[in-house]
């Protein structure tokens, strides 16, 4: 990643988790935090009921070419190989858990780690609800609707009444009125789950079902339940046939080639895309014939390559290349086998200009150093689920990456370890991130650039119960920098001599305790803090789980289409030179473990680690050994 387009990018991402960190007149003050998406910070439900007819079509049109005709996951470029696999909304587990507030969320904000666009500005408010709960309702069977229709005129139209209004003649006899069924704005705020518990448990007046009720034909009441607020829900599952798509060109074609196939019903203006390549290292220079690849991407991630060599010099030059304000088009070089790339543009005019800057090399680690760190901390149940960003910089003008190999073969460049005892729960890019045998620590496959911000972000659990939590994660680089630190609910609590008490933050309708400071570490230190409170006793009651699914949709919220067609790139190209990495066998993560362990007793015989702090880190080693022993003697 290189020029303009990557240090949009991280320069965005890190105005958005540390906006209101640098403190530099007085206290930091936040102004845009990793809130997740939840059922106050999701979209709002639509006050008019969502067109499953309507969704049909816009899903024919702009959907299937991923998701598939039915939506089982197997559209063209599935089966080509140029998006990876996804989840069918055959399957009820893919949309059941989740609320039509969070799908419409995906819709409208897109998600990076499936190569999916946001539609904020190619579809309505109205279309991209309607397109939601199309493809929300999928996994719905004309059988399972008949049995719920069946079910909810045998055991709820008496109080909801017929149409599902709440007018039922036993209504009036009830204390409280019944709900309002056919009301967008409140059941698309319910997932189905949410819906089935409430029939099998029952809520004030309305009577648990579960004795009365397979769970079946509870299901089929939940899927019933969910058409009455939508219009045309005799559309649900209609197959709609798409129109013919344009052909996509094959990699490598030629540009003749490749313009007989961007045929449209309306002709495209065509262009001259060129640019220098230069080498930003002092004393670099640029090989000669370094070949450049040209990537068009249309508003839904269709991608069209052009390929060319530079000349001696570095210039290239590409003549009849398709334009228009809707596609997207970035340059790429690979030069000791990193990719380098151009800024990411819009095709208007006649030439458009998309330098490309190189770099050497380096591997010294001291060019680098931490400069923000922003860990949001939801404490649920047992666990803590923490999302953590981190931003770094390097003061050379090298690109930072190491000849350490992952374990598929790719380029490392930095290593993020995590707390003792932390599980990974999410990488928000799943094709840039490695995860070490150890289980402890991420590796990050993109090389660090001069100059940029170069973020990286992930989600991790470390386990939690009313003792506390002693939390220490290892700093491999000089950290120089603000960090901030977000603990939710506000019932929990932090103490710590790195970070100072910064109050309550409201941020949105949610409350988080907020810490702070600008520290100065260096690499072989390590945060600390401990926490302490009750955490809250669901996800729901916690303001939502976090996860890497659900992550994207803040970061894309600010930065919009930019992230996605940079990191389309970045995918494409990797999925095609990465290989298969071998799975991690729970022998090799037992002997982990165990090698963990013993490098814990080590640092607490050589007076590194305090008692109490060792003792706990080894109780959650030893627990999370047992537990994959166990597994291991099970499964042999």
């Amino acid at each position: 990643m290189s020029t303009n387009a990557a240090k949009l990018l991280w320069t965005l991402v890190l105005a958005l988790v540390l906006a209101g960190c640098t403190g530099l007149a007085g206290e930091p003050r936040i102004v845009a935090t990793l809130v997740m998406p939840t059922a106050t910070a999701e979209p709002r439900p639509p006050s008019t009921a969502p067109d499953v007819a309507v969704g049909a079509q816009i899903f024919a049109a702009r959907c299937v070419s991923c998701h598939g005709a039915n939506g089982a996951g197997n559209g063209e470029l599935v089966l080509a190989g140029q998006v990876g696999a996804m989840s069918s909304f055959q399957d009820a587990a893919t949309a059941s858990v989740q609320r039509p507030t969070a799908w419409y969320g995906t819709i409208t904000y897109g998600r990076i780690a499936n190569l999916m666009p946001p539609w904020n500005n190619a579809l309505s408010e109205a279309e991209r609800w309607a397109v939601a709960m199309y493809s929300y309702t999928l996994h719905y069977t004309p059988a399972q609707l008949a049995l719920g229709a069946e079910v909810y005129r045998d055991f709820c139209a008496a109080c909801h009444g017929d149409s599902g209004r709440g007018d039922g003649p036993d209504a009036p006899t009830l204390r409280e009125p019944p709900g309002n069924l056919t009301d967008p704005e409140a059941m698309l705020a319910l997932s189905d789950e949410h819906i089935y518990i409430t029939i099998a448990e029952g809520a004030g007046e309305m009577p648990a079902f579960a004795d009365d009720l397979s769970e079946d034909e509870m299901r089929a009441a939940v899927a019933y339940t969910r058409t009455l607020a939508l219009a045309n829900a005799d559309a649900i599952g209609q197959i709609v046939e798409a129109a013919q798509p344009v052909a996509t060109p094959e990699v490598g074609a030629s540009v003749s080639a490749q313009l007989a196939a961007e045929t449209t019903a309306e002709a495209l203006a065509v262009g001259t895309v060129v640019g220098q390549i230069t080498n930003g290292t002092a004393g670099g220079v640029v090989p000669p014939d370094l070949t450049v690849v040209l990537y068009r991407l249309d508003q839904q991630l269709n991608q069209t390559q052009y390929e060319t060599q530079a000349d001696a010099g570095g210039a290239y030059r590409i003549e009849g290349v398709p334009f228009d304000a809707s596609s997207n088009y970035v340059a790429t070089v690979t030069y000791r086998d990193r990719l380098f790339t151009s800024g990411v543009a819009a095709g208007t005019g006649e030439t458009l200009n998309l330098p490309v800057t190189i770099y050497e090399l380096t591997e010294d680690p001291s060019v680098l150093s931490i400069s923000g760190v922003v860990t949001q901390v939801n404490a649920v149940g047992t666990s803590l689920e923490v999302t953590q960003v981190m931003s770094f910089s390097n003061r050379s003008d090298r690109a930072f990456s190491t000849s350490q190999a992952a374990s598929d073969g790719r380029a490392i460049s930095i290593a993020v370890p995590l707390p003792v005892g932390s599980v990974i729960a999410g990488l928000i890019n799943q094709g840039r991130y490695v995860i070490a045998p150890d289980q402890y620590t991420i590796f990050d496959t993109v090389p660090v650039l001069p100059g940029d911000e170069h973020v990286v972000h992930f989600v991790y659990i470390v386990p939690y119960d009313s003792s506390g939590a002693v939390i220490e994660q290892p700093i491999v680089y000089d950290l120089n920098g603000q960090v901030r630190l977000l603990l939710s609910p506000d019932t929990l609590s932090a103490t710590s001599d790195q970070l100072t008490p910064l109050g309550v933050e409201t941020i949105g309708q949610r409350r988080l305790r907020s810490y702070g400071g600008a520290l100065t570490l260096t690499a072989g230190d390590a945060l600390r803090y401990t926490l302490s409170g009750a955490p809250a006793a669901s996800a729901d009651a916690g303001g939502g789980g976090v996860t890497a699914n659900s992550l994207p949709l803040v970061i894309l919220a600010v930065i919009g289409l930019q992230v996605v067609i940079f990191s389309s790139i970045y995918l494409l190209i990797d999925q095609r030179r990465r290989r298969a990495a071998p799975a991690l066998s729970k022998a090799q993560l037992i002997d982990a473990l165990i090698r963990q362990v013993a490098e814990l007793d080590a640092e607490f015989e050589a007076g590194k680690i305090e008692k109490s702090v060792y003792e706990r880190q080894r109780a959650l080693l030893k627990d999370r050994l047992a537990v994959h022993i166990e597994k291991e003697g099970v499964s042999k």
